[in-house]
């Protein structure tokens, strides 16, 4: 009786949730934003090298790199 009563109340509970926001930024004039992305790579200082010839800002907050663009951090 009071698992049944458990998973009602847990089934219960799932449903009144609100959504979660899975976008931190907001949309743009246009409609469009990123979340975030994810880069497995082979080459951290390749990539490091890209972004900074893209126009990135290198950062060390910390110790730990951090390349800024408008809006945009990549670690």
């Amino acid at each position: 009786m009071k698992t049944s009563v458990l998973v009602t109340l847990l089934f219960v509970l799932t449903l009144t949730l609100g959504t979660a926001a899975a976008q931190p930024a907001p949309f743009n004039d246009v409609g469009v934003t990123m979340g975030h992305w994810h880069i497995a790579s082979k080459d951290v200082e390749a990539n490091k090298k890209l972004f900074l010839a893209m126009g990135g800002k290198l950062f060390t907050p910390g110790g730990n790199p951090l390349i800024m663009f408008p809006g945009l951090y990549i670690n």
